[in-house]
């Protein structure tokens, strides 16, 4: 996104940024398409706030993006400010709204949002068991001179007390979480990929970067299973998530969901996300950080 806006965005109050379903950067960059969805967004917020029998409705603002120059993606989400806090609160608390015109997710945009949990995916094991994985995972972790590495990218954040950084890599390492993902190669052979979350103890956006780049370049051997190495994000097109494909999302699951659905015939095919570079995260961030958010 440009900076002057995102600046600009971030001085605005009772805001939340609002994402689209199904709907990628192509169509974006269309302002007609753009000023479409800005006009249905706000009515379904009005709607969400009591409708026309609310007059604070007249005073809530959509902002459309801008594109930081015209050889990047076009930005696909929407500033909503200048909303009633108890509406604000109820927008982020439900978070995913569906609606016969429009489906959405609300992000909040804050200093206080976290880190997503789920810093990248591993392919390459041979096991199906996620706790074999997350033994090889922490075993590679801790090993040297792994261990001594996430220290000291920990450090950028925490300073440099020895005993204080071995405590907070050690509690790091400790939270890893491993989710598998049964998936399946064309003509029905299964095969599975597995996510890796783990609570990271940094505060700074760039160091969080740095830290999960580093893990996402290394290998991750085993005597028994193979070798593991991180693979590209998926794109969702049904939820946007790079957590999964799209035949593993379970929003078309939801009692009344009105979303796109597995089957859909307009939905937007996006392509597998490079997550080998900042840009993995595109569209999940906040603030002129442009990558902090929920993961998951």
């Amino acid at each position: 996104m440009d900076d002057a806006q995102l600046e600009t965005w971030s001085l605005q109050q009772n805001k939340f940024m609002a994402t689209v379903f199904n709907f990628d950067s192509a169509k974006a960059a269309i302002e007609a398409e753009m000023q479409q969805v800005a006009a249905t967004l706000k009515a379904v917020i009005g709607e969400i706030m009591g409708g026309a029998n609310n007059p604070v409705v007249d005073h809530v603002g959509v902002a459309m993006p801008i594109a930081s120059d015209l050889t990047s993606a076009h930005p696909t989400s929407l500033l909503v400010f200048n909303v009633p806090t108890e509406y604000l609160e109820l927008i982020l608390k439900q978070r995913v709204w569906a609606h016969e015109k429009i489906t959405l997710v609300a992000w909040p945009m804050s200093d206080d949002v976290p880190f997503p949990l789920m810093l990248f995916i591993l392919g390459g094991f041979t096991t199906t068991d996620p706790e074999a994985v997350k033994t090889i995972v922490t075993n590679t972790w801790l090993s040297e001179p792994a261990c001594w590495q996430i220290a000291a990218i920990i450090s950028d954040d925490l300073g440099t007390d020895e005993g204080n950084l071995i405590t907070v890599t050690e509690t790091f390492v400790r939270s890893l979480r491993v989710i598998r993902l049964d998936l399946h190669f064309r003509g029905g052979t299964p095969f599975h990929q597995y996510q890796i979350c783990a609570e990271t103890p940094v505060f700074q956006p760039t160091t969080w970067f740095t830290l999960r780049e580093y893990l996402f370049k290394l290998k991750y051997p085993s005597s028994l299973y193979g070798c593991g190495a991180a693979v590209d994000f998926y794109s969702c097109a049904l939820c946007h998530s790079v957590a999964h494909p799209k035949g593993l999302c379970l929003f078309p699951t939801i009692t009344n969901w009105k979303g796109p659905s597995w089957n859909s015939a307009s939905i937007t095919l996006e392509p597998r996300v490079n997550s080998s570079n900042r840009g993995g995260f595109g569209g999940r961030g906040r603030g002129s950080t442009r990558g902090r958010g929920r993961g998951l």
